[in-house]
C-alpha cells in the first residue's frame, strides 16, 4: 500500500507513513461474497429472573355454596339460592357456575323424589283405609307386632 500524500510505500502494520508522517488509510475490509451464508451463533436466550405471575381464580359466590348445601336439606330453598347464585356468577363474573348448576339439579331431583314418596305414602294409606272400610274383619300387622282388628 502507498501513501496518498507522498506515494512512498507503507508497510501493512504501520499506522503512519515513514516518508511524510501522514496517517495511513485504514485497511479496507475484505469483500464478502454476494450470497454469503449467514450463521447465527448466538447463545440461547438466557433464563430471565422474573417473579412468576399467578392469576388469582375468581372469587367463589357465597350464594352458590349456600344453595348447594341446602339442596340436600331443604331442596326448595336450595333451588332458589342456586338459581340466584347462578345469575350472580354471570353478572358479577364470579366463580361457582358449575356448583350452582349441580345445586339446581340436586334440588330438582330431591323435590321430585319427595313428591313421589308423598304420593306413594298417600296411596298406601288410602289402600289401607279402603281395605278397612270394605272388610269388617280387617287384619293388618304393622311392624310385625301391632295387630289391628275391626
Amino acid at each position: 500500500m502507498n501513501c496518498q500524500h507522498c506515494a512512498s510505500p507503507i508497510e501493512t502494520n504501520n499506522k503512519f507513513c515513514a516518508g511524510c508522517g501522514a496517517q495511513a488509510p485504514a485497511p479496507a475490509a475484505p469483500a464478502q461474497p454476494e450470497f454469503a451464508p449467514v450463521y447465527n451463533y448466538q447463545q440461547p436466550h438466557a433464563q430471565q429472573n422474573y417473579a412468576p405471575q399467578y392469576i388469582a381464580p375468581p372469587k367463589l359466590n357465597n350464594m352458590v355454596i349456600a344453595g348447594f348445601v341446602l339442596a340436600f336439606i331443604f331442596p326448595t330453598l336450595g333451588l332458589i339460592l342456586s338459581c340466584v347464585g347462578l345469575s350472580q356468577t354471570k353478572s358479577r363474573n364470579e366463580g361457582g357456575r358449575g356448583l350452582a348448576i349441580v345445586g339446581i339439579i340436586i334440588s330438582i331431583i330431591r323435590m321430585i323424589l319427595t313428591w313421589v314418596m308423598i304420593f306413594a305414602f298417600i296411596g298406601w294409606a288410602m289402600d289401607i283405609a279402603y281395605e278397612m272400610i270394605d272388610n269388617p274383619y280387617f287384619h293388618y300387622e304393622w311392624f310385625g307386632g301391632i295387630t289391628y282388628l275391626r
